[in-house]
Formats: structure tokens, C-alpha cells, sequence
């Protein structure tokens, strides 16, 4: 039974990266999501910022951690945005970045469910 228990500790926090841009994720009521964001080697990508926030009432933002990279060549930082599954709906959120040496803007969105 202790096992059960931990696993279920586990599945409180659904972890969504950049690869997972343009999907649907579905949560309980009372779970996490976290939505975790690379900023790009050496900082050539500026920090990632919510540009639709989901709906409260489905899922409230409850804290943002940034990362930075390291000052070693090749190494990359991490935006997370960590949210609290509130009630039952459905609800849109959107990031958006911009590659500083081309200007390219950078979109990440996601659909989230809770049920």
C-alpha cells in the first residue's frame, strides 16, 4: 500500500516542455502542472513570458522559478510556470520568446483539461 501512495505523490505534478507545444494535457482537480520552457544556449533566448493566461477559475498560476544558464558554452536555463488545477473546464495558455540574434518569436501553447 506505501507504494500506492507514492506513486499517486508522483502523478500530483504533470511536468509539459517545449516539445509538448500545440498538445492537450488533462488533469484532475488538485493537481500541478508545470510547463517548463528552455531559454536557450548561453542566453540567446530572452526569458519566456505568459501571452494568454488560462482562466482562473480552471487553473491559477501559482509561482514562476527561471533558471539561468550557466556561463558555460552550449548550456541553456529554465523558465517553469507552475499551476494549480482549481476546477473542472477547459482553458488555453500561451507563452511567447524571442531568439535575440534573429528576432525569431518563439510560441508555446497548450490546452489544458481538468476534469
Amino acid at each position: 500500500m506505501r507504494h500506492v501512495i507514492l506513486v499517486a505523490l508522483t502523478a500530483l505534478v504533470v511536468v509539459v516542455s517545449d516539445g509538448g507545444s500545440g498538445t492537450a494535457v488533462t488533469l484532475a482537480s488538485g493537481q500541478q502542472l508545470a510547463v517548463e520552457l528552455t531559454m536557450g544556449t548561453s542566453g540567446g533566448i530572452d526569458p519566456w513570458v505568459l501571452a494568454t493566461a488560462p482562466d482562473r477559475a480552471v487553473l491559477h498560476l501559482s509561482r514562476t522559478e527561471h533558471s539561468a544558464p550557466a556561463q558555460l558554452p552550449g548550456a541553456s536555463g529554465t523558465d517553469r510556470f507552475v499551476f494549480d488545477a482549481v476546477a473542472a473546464g477547459t482553458t488555453d495558455l500561451a507563452a511567447t520568446s524571442t531568439v535575440r540574434s534573429t528576432e525569431e518569436r518563439l510560441t508555446f501553447q497548450l490546452r489544458v483539461v481538468v476534469r
